[in-house]
């Protein structure tokens, strides 16, 4: 090979070796190290926190939900299992999101980065929900967007409100006297505020209930207050060899009060939507209706039978906007007239609600 082949050579394999220094990866530049995955684990069981769910465990049955099934009357209401929160699905795209794992997986997949994660269709990011844990594989860059989310997503669920419920008895007339009316924007119905001074000056004791909790925004609670009895709400049909028989069915009745919340604060933390259902019961006695076998053992002079509730009972549900710090009159009810002192006179509710951001 002669001078001017070789020298061609070497000009080739020098530009080569140019060519492939100019195409391979820099660690030095950001550019790289945007690439570069972090695995990081998020504790985020204070997020799985079904609060909304906790309503409902009491044994204590309000007289208007006697007869429905035991599961809605344990539970508060329809349901059944649930998916533990604790725990996300291998894919969260795969199916619709059934716990709150699989709802926080979708929002993180789909608010950071969309396109980078694997379960998206890319080829970067990875994510998992186990034990409350939450492992994730994603850029630098990626991470500090993913902790800024649960930052504001604490913020959010941190908001805590104090509720101070009272049922007061009075005259419609006493009402008018007590309550101011606020003025909403046109078309919607005006609020009422009640003066609590003037209320106590205005009849003796006329607070006949209160009730008060602190819970976090959009939390269903449960409260309950008066005297319980155990009555017979049913007889369940067992048939053995050759014999026949009921087996009673108990459940413990209210006598008193029974009150279910769940406060949302708005996000300048002036008002406050308040869903509302309260009942309230006054015993009038119990008296067996009639004579029934049972498979228990028992005194034959007093045999299982289904008992006949005369109690009196006043319930209403709704749902209103409450400004915060400002007692507001929801409503009110009828009584039945137990001489003089009770004639014209109902019973309403007034709800007041402190919130804090």
């Amino acid at each position: 090979m002669n001078r001017q082949g070789t020298t061609v050579i070497l000009l080739v394999l020098f530009l080569a070796t140019f060519v492939a220094a100019q195409q391979a990866p820099d660690k030095s530049k950001p550019e790289t190290q945007k690439t570069q995955l972090i695995t990081r684990v998020y504790d985020i069981r204070d997020l799985l926190e079904d609060y909304a769910g906790r309503s409902g465990t009491s044994k204590i049955v309000p007289p208007t939900r006697i007869g429905e099934t035991k599961a809605n009357v344990m539970a508060g209401g329809p349901g059944g299992g649930e998916s533990n929160p604790l725990f996300g699905q291998s894919s969260p795209k795969s199916t619709a999101p059934t716990s709150l794992a699989d709802q926080m997986l979708k929002l993180v997949t789909d608010t950071v980065a969309h396109e980078s994660w694997r379960d998206n269709g890319g080829s970067i990011g990875a994510i998992r929900i186990i034990y409350g844990q939450m492992v994730v594989s994603q850029t630098a860059e990626n991470q500090a967007m993913i902790a800024d989310l649960l930052t504001q997503l604490r913020e959010a669920q941190a908001k805590m409100v104090t509720i101070v419920a009272r049922w007061v008895v009075l005259n419609p007339a006493q009402i008018e006297q007590l309550t101011q009316p606020i003025k909403q924007s046109e078309g919607h119905a005006v609020i009422q505020t009640i003066d609590l001074g003037a209320l106590d000056k205005a009849a003796q004791q006329p607070v006949k209930f209160r009730a008060q909790i602190t819970c976090y925004s959009a939390q269903t609670v449960d409260l309950s207050s008066g005297r319980a009895k155990t009555v017979i709400t049913g007889l369940m049909p067992v048939v053995g060899q050759e014999a026949a028989a009921y087996q009673p069915e108990s459940s413990v009745v209210q006598d008193g009060v029974n009150l279910r919340l769940t406060p949302t604060l708005s996000n300048d933390g002036s008002t406050a939507v308040v869903d509302i259902e309260s009942v309230l019961s006054e015993w009038g006695g119990v008296q067996p209706s009639g004579f029934a076998p049972s498979t228990q053992p028992m005194n034959m002079d007093a045999p299982a039978s289904v008992d006949r509730i005369d109690v009196q009972v006043q319930q209403f549900h709704t749902t209103i906007a409450v400004p915060i710090g400002k007692p507001v009159l929801v409503g009110g009810l009828s009584l039945p007239s137990k001489g003089k002192d009770s004639e014209g006179k109902q019973m309403y509710l007034v709800i007041e609600v402190a919130g804090s951001k």
